[in-house]
């Protein structure tokens, strides 16, 4: 997901001086706060990137039905 939204606002980003090294949460508040995208569409992408991430996903029990249904929610 990261990889993706990074390289669909790449421009976007670029010209708020955000590059590859800048943090994820970072570039989608920088989308956020010039418009890019709006802040329910924003804050959907920090829940999936903090549900996602892969310390959190090593650290809670997680069973096949959670990973499809949070799949199916991305989709959606």
């Amino acid at each position: 997901m990261e990889t993706e939204l990074r390289h669909l606002t790449k421009e976007q980003l670029r010209t708020n001086r955000a590059t590859l090294r800048t943090d994820f949460s970072v570039c989608i508040d920088i989308l956020r706060n010039n418009g890019i995208v709006t802040k329910a569409v924003a804050k959907e992408i920090h829940t999936f990137r903090t549900t996602l991430n892969p310390l959190l996903y090593e650290l809670m029990e997680v069973n096949i039905e959670d990973v499809r249904n949070t799949g199916s929610n991305m989709m959606d």
